[in-house]
């Protein structure tokens, strides 16, 4: 099996210092990880997300899901939700 961690950052001012402290964490965990690095593009987060899983051959996407209002998540739709409906892979999720 191939055992290793990405972890992924996409665009924003803190993905790069965040990516690199969860690195390190990871590190002092004994868990081998390397931090790579997205920007933003015009397309939906979720499209870039299951783009670099594809590209690097992930075999689980693990990520954080935040919940927003019946209304909000209705007009503007999420990432969450936009994974739930178009992940290729298992997908591990934590609020």
């Amino acid at each position: 099996a191939d055992d290793r961690v990405t972890v992924l950052t996409i665009g924003g001012q803190g993905g790069p210092r965040v990516g690199d402290s969860v690195v390190q964490y990871l590190s002092r965990h004994g868990i081998a990880a390397s931090h790579l690095t997205r920007d933003r593009g015009d397309g939906p987060i979720s499209a870039s997300i299951l783009d670099t899983c594809r590209s690097t051959g992930a075999g689980m996407l693990v990520m954080g899901a935040w919940g927003h209002s019946p209304l909000r998540e209705a007009l503007f739709g999420g990432v969450t939700v936009d994974i739930m409906a178009e992940a290729h892979l298992p997908v591990l999720m934590s609020h």
